[in-house]
């Protein structure tokens, strides 16, 4: 199969109504040379969700068997339950995805959306950011790489614990994307154990993250993997309003 054909069977792929049904069709087209899967999906608010799912493409080289060039797709998905209410697809570049160039193939479901970004921003404050939502290069954890050097997220996180900068904290805090919410529950949980109390607005916001199930990035030393938020927060954090 050439990249363009995969790419169209993945579009019609994309005219299913629930994730179970647009799985279904995706696996139809699994040969030796096509492959892929699920790699993340986590909680966005209630009884909303994001997917990323990866499609990979394997062409051998003419002249040389054992070489080949993969070329890889990923489709970002809004569910509602199993319903899907918003896609995107795009092509990776990159190791986790992290360059992520857009096809101009998107759906939006403009009712429901409308209702997951109520949700969001009544308990948020502010408007859900899809740009944010399927980033996937942060990482979580206090060390990564053969140096076990903190990711930058947690540097910068570091110093605004320790110049007590509230505002930025909270800016993470209602981040569309989930590892920089962890990291800002990280953030708040060191400044509650020496006393400070979140304001009834930042409760809000962490009690709502403290319940989100699903994937997250993370890292411990060399190893990149997916954690469980649920398993991530109930080891780290017991705040006490």
């Amino acid at each position: 199969m050439k990249i363009l054909d995969l790419r169209k069977e993945i579009i019609s792929s994309l005219g299913s109504k629930t994730i179970n049904e647009f799985e279904s069709a995706i696996e139809r087209i699994y040969d030796e040379t096509i492959d892929g899967g699920l790699s993340l999906e986590r909680d966005i608010i209630d009884n909303y969700s994001q997917v990323c799912y990866y499609i990979g493409l394997t062409i051998p080289d003419k002249e040389y068997k054992y070489i080949s060039t993969i070329y890889s797709f990923r489709v970002n998905l809004i569910l509602q339950d199993k319903n899907i209410i918003y896609y995107n697809l795009g092509k990776i570049t990159s190791f986790r995805g992290a360059d992520f160039t857009f096809i101009k193939e998107e759906y939006k479901d403009r009712f429901e959306y409308d209702m997951l970004n109520t949700k969001f921003r009544n308990v948020f404050l502010i408007d859900l950011n899809l740009n944010e939502l399927f980033v996937t290069d942060i990482v979580y954890g206090e060390g990564c790489g053969i140096g076990f050097q903190p990711p930058n997220e947690r540097q910068i996180m570091n110093l605004l614990d320790t110049y007590k900068n509230i505002n930025e904290i909270r800016r993470w805090l209602q981040s569309s994307n989930v590892e920089k919410q962890i990291y800002a529950l990280y953030g708040f949980y060191e400044l509650n154990k020496k006393g400070y109390k979140p304001f009834i607005d930042d409760q809000k916001m962490i009690e709502s993250i403290l319940k989100k199930k699903g994937d997250l990035n993370f890292c411990y030393s060399c190893e990149y993997m997916t954690e469980r938020i649920e398993n991530i927060v109930k080891e780290e954090f017991d705040f006490q309003f």
